[in-house]
């Protein structure tokens, strides 16, 4: 097609005919502003054909004949698609720039008749489709199609032409992928190069260190691979370097300190390693970036020196050491951020010094000391995020009541002394994260309407006392309010009515008393409820009702009575983890409860239930389903996700990271009698089980192998009777089993885990006989599971006349074992002390 367009090109500008009179210019500029809608009123405002030369029209340039020679509307407005066959008539135009505006549709044939274009900038437009071969506009000295939509294959080799190029910038487009353009490094005039994502493949050729002109090289979104080319290093001019978000590897290649004008140096989102000894020259610095890679070592102290600094970003590396602790002394420092990292030693006191600073993000180190008192000063700070290191002592005073705070994200430290009221006077504060310190005294009562951006309040787990302060609920735009874990007592105020978009509300394991306030059932945005671990007494609030969109409800460990109300069944759709354990709940299991189709974990251990297990506990069908990856219950952009306390494997164990792994029911401790319910086994997805302590009778369901990803099964301390069913033995994943204090009978099936088992599980089942029990199974005997019905009476009498006899010499005998064998009686005995612990309990 380029050939082609070669050979058209003489009768092209034949048909140009030479010179156009100022009417036609007039007629060509006329046609182009009917083409064309904009924004903008004033922008065709002097395009009027009223006696008007067209050079006094906006935007247009004559040279010394009257012809136009430049037409420049850059961001003025402009939609609507570029009538480049009548704009190329005009045949003095040298500069078109129609940047940043609105333009759409394609970049026709018609622009390769522009042969007299220096100057060509379409960028910042809507501009798509494929570009033409553009070896017809080899007067061009700058060529601008970056940021549009366009596609195909970009014609790399029409550029030959285009020798005395200087810039060229064609970022940010969707073109077809294509090798690293070889023809780019023979411009050697050029000052600009901008190919960032336009789906660029291969390494960063060597010669690329022949244009040494460059002042501006970025070439990042691409999918460049190998490492930075040593001859990147000759381009002395060089002040602004983008490689970001490719796949470079290696380290940044010897000489690389010599580029004495870089101002500007991005290679993050890349595979490199090293050190970062290269940078120590490179003093014109402005902006660093080299977050999400793999150096290694310490950051050169001359960075403390650099007077221009005010951006550095190393997040998510490896690198060791100290900080420079003049780092921000002598630059008008901005912003920080040296996340995820292994940094020792004190936070520079002097990053606020030039009273520019606005983001401080040190957070995942191992930064020990004090936050710098100077950092009080630090007015216009608005970001201070330095979660999870080993700082201590007491906040500034004074850091508390920054104007401009935004976010405060002190977490995971070892922090103490008191909250400041003064918090409550920074009005654009957004997240306030104090969790998992030693903050102690009374939580200041502030009144929630100043804070009229705050989404995030997380304070739990410190030593904060004192009461809920009433103001909280007019804290209209908080999502997350998270206070686990504190000394707080008192009731909880009845001030929830405006909080329309909380979402997450975790209040547990403090010292509250009294009932749920009815206005909690407000919140009809709240997915998290966590009131557990404290001593809220009466019945099931009524009020919960209307939170439709629960996922978690943990009402566990307080004293609320009364029974589970079915309506729970119809009123939670959502919701996934149900938690009631360690209350004293009575009654029966309502089988409506069983209609939570997304149901997760159900915990109701712990209780005052009777009456048999539903048979429909089988539509639970979250547990039925087999999953194979995580199915994330929520999780936030500051790493909030959703956390409990289970019995898991014989201890209470705090599930978060792996909490949406975790499917199982636990109804131990209670009352529950007659049969588990053979429904029970269709709940393949179940990963533990707990249904001990109870009175259960009958037989162990004989499907209970289709339970094949459990790991947790504990039927302890009921009535269950009959043998072990064999599917038991298909069970590979199960590593804990109590099958103890029951009448079990009858030979244990055979299979790897079961014999690696401790014979404790098997326990207080007398009739049970296996490898790895005392007593073993005769080759020939064969055991039942129940005795027929139709069977013969006097074999019935003589089973009963020698199971009395049994009993009596058995009976004798294991007290004739118990006084000669030691370890034998100390068993029966801490046997005996659960049994009385557990009566004691019920």
């Amino acid at each position: 097609m380029s050939s082609l367009l070669l050979l058209l090109l003489p009768f092209l500008c034949l048909l140009r005919g030479g010179n156009s009179s100022p009417e036609e210019e007039l007629q060509i500029l006329l046609e182009f502003k009917a083409s064309l809608n904009t924004t903008k009123n004033n922008t065709f405002e002097s395009w009027t054909s009223e006696g008007r030369s067209t050079c006094s029209f906006a935007g247009i340039k004559c040279d010394s004949n009257g012809s136009v020679s430049e037409l420049d509307l850059t961001d003025s407005g402009l939609s609507g698609t570029i009538p480049f066959r009548s704009l190329c008539r005009l045949p003095s135009l040298s500069r078109l720039s129609l940047g940043s505006n609105l333009l759409c549709g394609s970049i026709t044939v018609g622009l390769l008749n522009c042969t007299s274009l220096r100057h060509l900038d379409l960028g910042f437009n809507y501009l798509a489709g494929a570009v033409p071969g553009l070896a017809p506009l080899n007067e061009l000295r700058v060529l601008n199609l970056s940021d549009n939509a366009l596609t195909g294959l970009f014609p790399w080799g029409s550029l030959g032409n285009l020798t005395d190029l200087e810039v060229l910038s064609l970022g940010d487009n969707f073109f077809d992928s294509s090798p690293f353009p070889e023809v780019v490094v023979k411009f050697a005039r050029l000052t600009w190069l901008f190919l960032s994502d336009c789906n660029i493949r291969g390494e960063i050729p060597s010669s690329i260190g022949n244009l040494t002109h460059l002042v501006d090289l970025e070439l990042a979104g691409n999918f460049l691979t190998g490492g930075i080319t040593a001859e990147i290093a000759r381009l002395r001019n060089l002040r602004l370097l983008e490689l970001y978000n490719n796949s470079l590897t290696g380290s940044l290649p010897p000489g690389f300190g010599n580029l004495s004008n870089l101002a500007y140096l991005d290679a993050s989102m890349n595979l490199l390693k090293g050190d970062l000894s290269e940078l120590r020259s490179l003093n014109n610095l402005v902006s660093l970036q080299l977050f999400l890679n793999d150096f290694s070592g310490e950051v050169p102290l001359e960075l403390g020196d650099f007077r221009y600094l005010t951006t550095l970003g190393l997040y998510s590396n490896g690198l060791t050491g100290m900080l420079p602790p003049k780092l921000g002394s002598v630059s008008e420092f901005e912003h920080i951020d040296v996340w995820d990292n292994f940094f020792t030693g004190e936070i520079p006191p002097d990053m606020c010094r030039k009273g520019k600073m606005r983001k401080i993000l040190t957070g995942d180190n191992k930064f020990t000391g004090k936050i710098p008192e100077s950092y009080a000063n630090c007015s216009s700070l608005v970001r201070l995020r330095v979660r999870n290191n080993s700082l201590s002592g007491v906040v500034p005073a004074r850091l508390w009541s920054l104007p401009k705070l935004e976010i405060i994200d002190l977490a995971f430290n070892r922090f103490e002394g008191p909250v400041s009221a003064a918090i409550g006077e920074v009005k654009p504060l957004n997240y306030l994260l104090l969790n998992n310190n030693n903050f102690s005294g009374k939580l200041p009562d502030i009144t929630g309407a100043r804070w009229l951006y705050l989404q995030y309040m997380d304070v739990s787990y410190n030593q904060l006392t004192g009461t809920l302060s009433p103001h909280l609920g007019e804290s209209r735009t908080l999502v997350y309010l998270l206070m686990a874990g504190n000394q707080l007592s008192g009731h909880i105020p009845d001030c929830w009515r405006r909080m329309e978009n909380l979402t997450f509300l975790d209040l547990s394991s403090n010292n509250l008393t009294g009932r749920i306030p009815s206005t909690m059932g407000s919140m009809v945005s709240l997915h998290m409820l966590h009131l557990n671990n404290n001593s809220l007494t009466g019945r099931f609030p009524l009020s919960l009702r209307k939170c439709q969109g629960l996922v978690t409800l943990d009402l566990g460990e307080n004293r609320f009575h009364g029974e589970v109300p079915p309506w729970i069944g119809d009123s939670f759709p959502a919701l996934k983890i149900l938690r009631l354990r360690a209350n004293r709940f009575s009654g029966g299991i309502p089988p409506q409860l069983f209609r939570l189709a997304a149901l997760q974990l159900l915990d109701l251990a712990d209780n005052e239930l009777t009456g048999s297990i539903p048979r429909s506990v089988g539509n639970l069908t979250a547990m039925a389903i087999r999953r194979q990856q995580r199915d994330e219950l929520d999780r936030n952009a500051f790493g909030y996700s959703d956390s409990v306390s289970l019995m898991w494997k014989g201890s209470m164990s705090f599930f978060k990271r792996t909490l949406e792994l975790v499917r199982g029911i636990d109804l131990s401790c209670n009352f529950l009698s007659q049969e588990i319910p053979s429904e029970l086994t269709n709940l393949s997805g179940m990963v533990y089980l707990n249904l001990s302590r109870n009175d259960l009778t009958g037989s162990i369901p004989s499907a209970i192998g289709n339970l094949d990803l459990i790991e947790s099964l504990d039927l302890s301390r009921n009535q269950l009777s009959g043998a072990i069913p064999p599917s038991i033995a298909s069970l590979t994943f199960l590593d804990s089993l109590d099958l103890s204090s029951n009448n079990l009978s009858g030979r244990i099936p055979s299979g790897n885990q079961l014999q690696t088992l401790d014979p404790s599980v098997y326990a207080g089942n007398d009739w049970l006989c296996g490898p790895s029990l005392p007593k073993k199974c005769s080759d020939h005997l064969e055991w039942s599971t129940d005795v027929e019905e139709n069977g013969d009476g006097d074999e019935i009498i003589w089973l009963y006349l020698g199971t009395g006899h049994g009993l009596v010499v058995g009976f004798w005998g294991f007290i004739g074992l118990l006084s000669f064998k030691t370890s034998w009686r100390l068993a029966f005995f801490r046997s005996m002390d659960k049994v009385l612990s557990r009566l004691s309990i019920g």
